[in-house]
């Protein structure tokens, strides 16, 4: 047996005995107010139809079904049925740059940070369309297979840096064949979202780009950075910054290549679009692309899934309620009768 929400679990023996302490609570102030009433002799003949075991059998019934209510809360399942899932929507790669370029600070806070929360922001808008991460710079690589897991996606997405690709430089083709490789080949739409400030040092990315489109890999380019170029910041260890510097001690300065990022979207028939200051490049992309592609069948498969079982402690705690007020606090007839006669015997005979 598990449980779908087990915070209710937890709160249970908490509302249990505050539950218990009410109950005590309740029985001091009447027996106080009993008291107030009537002296001690009085008042035991006129409890003598009441029953203390039935005020705790019908405690009992409020207990039980408050702690039914809460086993329903808490949602239990067990046993398991096979269910066909069917999924419908597209396949989306993010190709993220991770090259230090991706540092600059043209776009605030830099390149990558900007590129990062609006790739979180885009995920928002996605339903039922799996999503993966290639992460490249020198040379690509797969951080995260196409997934309908987001979570496991954002995870991903967070741990990549600078850092994490080895091999320097930007090698926009490897993350183009990386793609390639990734997409299954019976997919309907096969989406390649590349972010990167186009800086192609390997000039093989639209070679690479043909033969993707070829194979149905549709490109989206979203180009980060500006034009008119920016440096690179490195932190020394000891926490000062200085700037990415090339053999000859030159200060390096990136720039946007527009170019070649709108030439790589176009043998595709995708697009390119900046990135922009708030990361609203890629809303341009969700609106003007991923959200026109019509979303088919792309996979069915039999899962198995827990069978929730709620119903049950549910009708147990609304029969316990039900039950309850209708039991009432007195002893039966005779049973009083004659309890009152022996009481009745017993004063007469120490007169």
């Amino acid at each position: 047996m598990n449980f779908d929400a087990k915070i209710w679990l937890f709160i249970l023996p908490f509302a249990v005995l505050l539950l218990l302490l009410g109950y005590w609570r309740s029985a001091r102030l009447r027996n106080r107010r009993l008291r107030r009433f009537a002296s001690p002799r009085l008042l035991d003949n006129l409890m003598i139809s009441f029953s203390p075991v039935l005020r705790r059998v019908k405690d009992a019934l409020i207990l039980c079904g408050f702690i039914s209510i809460f086993l329903a809360l808490a949602g239990p399942r067990w046993g398991y049925d096979w269910q066909e899932i069917k999924s419908r929507g597209i396949d989306i790669l993010f190709a993220l740059d991770t090259s230090k370029s991706m540092l600059a600070e043209d776009v605030r806070p830099s390149r990558l940070e900007r590129a990062r929360w609006a790739i979180l922001d885009l995920l928002e808008k996605l339903k039922g369309d799996r999503v993966g991460l290639i992460a490249f710079a020198g040379q690509a690589f797969l951080e995260c297979p196409l997934t309908l897991d987001y979570d496991a996606f954002r995870q991903s997405l967070e741990a990549v840096d600078p850092d994490i690709i080895a091999l320097g430089g930007t090698d926009i083709a490897s993350a183009i064949s990386e793609a390639e490789v990734t997409f299954d080949q019976n997919d309907n739409h096969k989406i390649l979202v590349l972010i990167t400030d186009g800086e192609d040092l390997g000039n093989e990315g639209i070679r690479r780009a043909r033969a993707a489109a070829e194979s149905g890999v549709t490109i989206y380019t979203v180009g980060v950075g500006s034009s008119s170029g920016e440096l690179i910041p490195i932190r020394q260890p000891d926490d000062s910054i200085d700037y990415l510097r090339d053999d000859r001690g030159n200060v390096v300065k990136t720039r946007l290549d527009e170019q070649t990022l709108l030439a790589l979207a176009k043998v595709t028939d995708g697009f390119y679009v900046p990135l922009g200051a708030t990361g609203d490049g890629l809303e341009q992309v969700y609106k003007n692309g991923l959200s026109r592609i019509p979303k088919e069948e792309t996979r069915s498969q039999m899962k198995k899934v827990a069978i929730s079982r709620f119903q049950w402690p549910l009708v147990i705690a609304l029969v316990l309620l039900f039950i309850e007020p209708l039991i009432g606090n007195r002893r039966f007839q005779k049973r009083a009768e004659s309890d009152l006669d022996n009481r009745a015997a017993k004063s007469l005979k120490y007169r």
